[in-house]
C-alpha cells in the first residue's frame, strides 16, 4: 500500500514537471504580450500528432521526435504570429481571444479532416521500472527529465541573457522599455516563438502518455490556465511550482477518490487559493 502511494506521488510529480513546461508557454505569451491564447491546447494536440506520425511512419522514439519537431514549431509560430496575432495585437484582449479561439476551432477541424476523430496511441517497448518496490512510469520519467532540462534552459534565457532582460522589461513596462531602445515588436515575436516552443515540446512529451485525438487540447488548456492562475500571471517560479502542485493533486485525487474527481478537486483548489489571496490583499 505504501509503495503504491509513493508510486502515485512520484507519478504526479513527474507529470507536474511537464505541466509546468506547458504552462510556461501560456504564461510567457500572456505576461509579455497580454494575449490569452485560446488555442494553447490545440498546439499541444498538433505536437502530439506530429510526434505520433514520426513514430508510426519512421519508428522515431517520441522523445527524440519532440526535438525533431522543433523546426516545424518555430516556422508554425512565426506564421501564426504574422498572420493572426500581429495584425490585431494593438486592438486589445478581446480581438486576440476571438482570433486564437478561431485558430483553435480551425486546428481541431483540420486535424479531424486529416486524421479523423479516432484515438491514437504510442505503444513503447518500455513502460516502467521498479525501484525499491515502487513502479515508476518510464515515459513519464523521461518526459519529466526533458521538461526539467528545458525549463532550466528557459530560466537561463529569462534571467541571464539580454533577450530575457528585454522580455522582463517589456512585461513590466512596455513604454519604458521602448524609451530605453528595446524593439517591442521583436520582443513580441521572440516571446511568442518561445511560448509556442515550450507549449509544443511539452505537448510532444505527453504523446507517449495520453491518447491522441483532435479534441484532446481542451483539458490541457484548462489545466494550463489554472496553473498560471495559481502560480501568478507573469510569474516564472510560481508557474513551475503550481505545475508540480496540480500534477500531485491530480495523481492523489485519482488514487484516493477516482479519476473522475480530479477536475473538480483541482478547480476547488484553485478557488480556495484565489479566495485566500483576495483576503490577503484586503
Amino acid at each position: 500500500m505504501l509503495n503504491m502511494l509513493l508510486g502515485v506521488i512520484i507519478s504526479g510529480i513527474l507529470i507536474g514537471a511537464i505541466y509546468a513546461l506547458i504552462s510556461l508557454g501560456l504564461n510567457i505569451i500572456f505576461g509579455v504580450m497580454g494575449i490569452i491564447n485560446m488555442a494553447h491546447g490545440e498546439i499541444i494536440m498538433l505536437a502530439c500528432y506530429i510526434t505520433f506520425w514520426l513514430y508510426a511512419l519512421f519508428a522515431v522514439d517520441p522523445f527524440i521526435g519532440s526535438a525533431l519537431g522543433i523546426p516545424f514549431y518555430i516556422v508554425f509560430s512565426i506564421a501564426i504570429y504574422y498572420l493572426v496575432i500581429n495584425p490585431i495585437i494593438k486592438r486589445g484582449e478581446l480581438p486576440t481571444i476571438i482570433a486564437t479561439y478561431g485558430l483553435s476551432i480551425f486546428l481541431i477541424a483540420f486535424s479531424k479532416f486529416l486524421w479523423t476523430s479516432d484515438y491514437r496511441y504510442i505503444s513503447l517497448p518500455y513502460s516502467s521500472i521498479i525501484v525499491t518496490g515502487i513502479s515508476i512510469s518510464l515515459p513519464r520519467l523521461i518526459g519529466a527529465t526533458i521538461a526539467v532540462i528545458l525549463t532550466f534552459i528557459l530560466w537561463l534565457i529569462y534571467k541571464k541573457t539580454f533577450l530575457g532582460m528585454a522580455i522582463r522589461a517589456v512585461a513590466t513596462d512596455r513604454e519604458a522599455a521602448s524609451l530605453m531602445g528595446i524593439n517591442i515588436k521583436k520582443v513580441y515575436l521572440y516571446s511568442f516563438i518561445i511560448g509556442i516552443l515550450a507549449t509544443a515540446v511539452g505537448g510532444a512529451l505527453i504523446a507517449a502518455i495520453y491518447p491522441i485525438y483532435p479534441e484532446m487540447g481542451g483539458p490541457f488548456t484548462l489545466i494550463a490556465f489554472l496553473i498560471v492562475i495559481i502560480g501568478g500571471l507573469g510569474s516564472f517560479t510560481g508557474t513551475i511550482l503550481s505545475g508540480f502542485l496540480i500534477g500531485l493533486v491530480e495523481a492523489l485525487t485519482g488514487y484516493i477518490v477516482g479519476v473522475t474527481w480530479t477536475g473538480i478537486v483541482v478547480f476547488l483548489l484553485t478557488m480556495i487559493i484565489l479566495i485566500i489571496r483576495s483576503k490577503e490583499t484586503i
